[in-house]
């Protein structure tokens, strides 16, 4: 029997936004993936710096690739959206485009998910480009509702080399099985960027399923494939608006109440410690977001009446896991 037909089918989904500088060595690399049975969708966000056209020269007659251009920069989470719509694969994988693979990565992370029907998504153990410093082995949630790494700028020396359940998945990359994401559904597309893999990979727990951390597949991450000049604005905007609307729409009532003043609290603090430090774009950024989330309650509040309608798995159970065996 072909090894196609007897392994399952991978849809690897790449968001691009100006990435000239790394999608051709991150294509070259996934397809260069030891795996019978995979497509890449490329999706791109209106990129202005030639890394469309890159791609199109050199990869659109690649019959693995399928590319899709946005006319619009519409942000990471509604990309990867769009390339699950177009997308036919039994399983999910995301890839950031300054990333690149072990040839062997892919095939890891399927035997997992192929070997217990418990586990829903998963994460590859991340390196830097220089390949001996982790960036990150997934993450886990604070007790004031912030989330928190596993192994950051460590030195790989096979400390987290064991398969382990995790929080959240990076989206930098994070596999899913598809089923799954049509019953909890897809990245919020309220999150332009930042916390929204945190969001669905809490869906995924509410659901009854596992996330874990996946050592053997391994994928190197350069970072800042899509950053400009606006990004550091950006990333305590979409932090402080996304990290607490997240709270609100997956916590359980009892909770919500107990860790929310915090979590509130504790953007406020950061935002205080910035205006002291004369950044005062950022600060105004945090406050900027915690206005959204209270602008926009009534959409929060009606997400949060969806997932809890629908959640299996309640926080007495699940916590302890999410907040790294601290329970609250």
């Amino acid at each position: 029997m072909p090894d196609h037909i007897e392994s399952p089918s991978v849809s690897i989904i790449i968001v691009n936004f100006n990435g000239i500088k790394f999608i051709e060595s991150c294509l070259e690399s996934v397809l260069n993936t030891d795996y019978p049975n995979f497509e890449v969708v490329f999706v791109d966000n209106a990129s202005s710096d030639g890394s469309l056209e890159l791609v199109r020269e050199k990869f659109a007659s690649k019959n693995k690739v399928k590319i899709v251009a946005n006319k619009y920069g519409l942000g990471p989470a509604k990309g990867r959206n769009i390339g699950i719509n177009e997308s036919r694969g039994k399983y999910i994988a995301f890839l950031d485009n300054d990333t690149e693979v072990d040839k062997n990565w892919l095939k890891a992370l399927v035997n997992v998910l192929k070997a217990d029907d418990t586990i829903g998504a998963a994460q590859s153990k991340i390196l830097l480009s220089d390949k001996k410093t982790i960036d990150t082995c997934g993450h886990y949630l604070s007790v004031t509702g912030f989330p928190y790494e596993i192994g950051t700028n460590e030195y790989d020396s096979g400390q987290y080399n064991s398969l382990i359940d995790i929080f959240g998945a990076r989206s930098a990359a994070m596999f899913i099985r598809r089923d799954i994401l049509d019953n909890i559904g897809y990245f919020d597309p309220d999150y332009f960027m930042h916390g929204e893999e945190t969001d669905l990979s809490w869906r995924v727990w509410l659901n009854n399923y596992r996330v874990v951390y996946v050592p053997d597949s391994v994928v190197y991450h350069k970072k800042g494939g899509s950053l400009n000049t606006k990004s550091r604005y950006l990333i305590f905007y979409e932090g402080s608006k996304n990290c607490t609307k997240t709270l609100i729409k997956n916590l359980g009532l009892k909770r919500l109440l107990l860790i929310l003043p915090m979590h509130i609290l504790g953007w406020i603090v950061v935002s205080a410690s910035l205006i002291l430090k004369r950044r005062f774009n950022e600060s105004i950024a945090i406050i900027r977001g915690l206005f959204w989330d209270l602008c926009n309650i009534k959409r929060i509040l009606n997400d949060r009446k969806v997932i809890q309608h629908k959640r299996l798995s309640s926080d007495s159970k699940i916590m302890p896991i999410i907040m790294g065996n601290y329970n609250i």
